[in-house]
């Protein structure tokens, strides 16, 4: 029985399966690029994305204490990116490699679309439709955006409520008082 001829107008089974196969090859080296060059931390500081990306997330995090709008509102934001940069620092290199890959998944559009649902940037969104993002995430039935949220949550909190000067500015508690 003679075998049937592949061409790209009658395609085989084989032929296809290759095809799709080629595809997916370049597609998953396209975004893991992507999101290399994209990554949140590089060396021993945080890339401009990783800036960007923190700072935004920041804004979802903390909008309940930020001030509506003003230069005091950046200044504290950029007061926290580098309180929050000075606290990746400090963490050892697999925890800053975690922190890494998550700044730049949530800064690549595609891996963004998986974790939060949204392409766009965030940059781009009002502190509250990022808190909305995030909160999406919080109630996810995936576990892994769920632990993705929490830990991103979590270290933004921590670092922003442990620093003295931030949290008094954040709360006007001046702390306890001398008597």
């Amino acid at each position: 029985m003679p075998q049937p001829s592949s061409s790209p107008l009658r395609p085989t089974r084989r032929r296809f399966l290759f095809s799709a196969l080629a595809v997916s090859v370049v597609g998953l080296g396209g975004w893991a690029t992507h999101a290399y060059i994209r990554r949140g931390w590089s060396g021993d500081a945080l890339t401009p994305s990783g800036k960007a990306t923190l700072s935004d997330l920041t804004r979802g995090v903390m909008q309940a204490y930020l001030p509506a709008h003003g230069p005091e509102r950046q200044a504290l934001l950029d007061a926290w990116v580098l309180a929050l940069e000075d606290g990746v620092r400090k963490m050892t290199p697999w925890v800053q490699t975690q922190i890494a890959a998550l700044l730049g998944s949530l800064a690549s559009p595609p891996s963004r679309l998986a974790l939060t649902g949204d392409w766009r940037e965030l940059s781009r969104l009002s502190d509250a439709e990022v808190a909305q993002l995030l909160q999406d995430m919080s109630l996810s039935h995936s576990p892994l955006i769920q632990l993705a949220y929490r830990s991103m949550r979590n270290f933004i909190c921590l670092n922003c409520f442990s620093q003295p000067s931030l949290a008094s500015r954040l709360t006007r508690y001046p702390g306890p008082l001398d008597i």
